[in-house]
């Protein structure tokens, strides 16, 4: 079973060793968006705190993981949200299928990594632009143009 108990400001303040485990065990006390790194579980939080029960069906897209979310409100001690794991194994594997191989994800605090073998220059799809755009864009060859006249000085 998932839980987490947050504060009135969003911090969560105790959480279940399932919990920690399905949100790759951040520190706590912590806010709840740093914590599920997810909108709209922080957004269905402040309803329960506004006295709102669930279930909603939330996203942790982060962790390839999607909770059925209920709450109570427990007044001065702030809410407690329960999180259910509906995941199922299909939407797990395509989840997965979306990383690179070998990747894993960035926590807290890191940079990311980008698909280092995809080169900066491969075609977006678009048309390809002649070289005279470019070098009329850049004013390369601005010299060889003639002036007014047709001369050359």
């Amino acid at each position: 079973m998932s839980w987490l108990r947050i504060d009135g400001d969003l911090r969560v303040v105790e959480a279940s060793a399932a919990a920690l485990e399905s949100f790759d065990n951040p520190a706590l006390p912590n806010s709840l968006i740093a914590f599920t790194r997810a909108p709209e579980i922080e957004s269905r939080a402040r309803e329960i705190l506004e006295g709102g029960t669930g279930p909603w069906e939330v996203e942790a897209a982060n962790f390839g993981r999607v909770f059925r979310l209920r709450g109570i409100d427990l007044g001065a001690d702030g809410a407690l949200l329960h999180l259910e794991d509906i995941t199922d194994v299909g939407c797990r594997r395509r989840a997965q299928g979306r990383q690179a191989p070998g990747r894993r994800r960035a926590h807290p605090g890191e940079i990311g990594q980008g698909d280092r073998n995809r080169l900066a220059t491969q075609p977006s799809g678009s048309r390809p632009v002649p070289p005279e755009v470019f070098a009329l864009n850049n004013g390369v060859l601005a010299n060889c143009q003639l002036p007014a006249g047709g001369r050359l000085p």
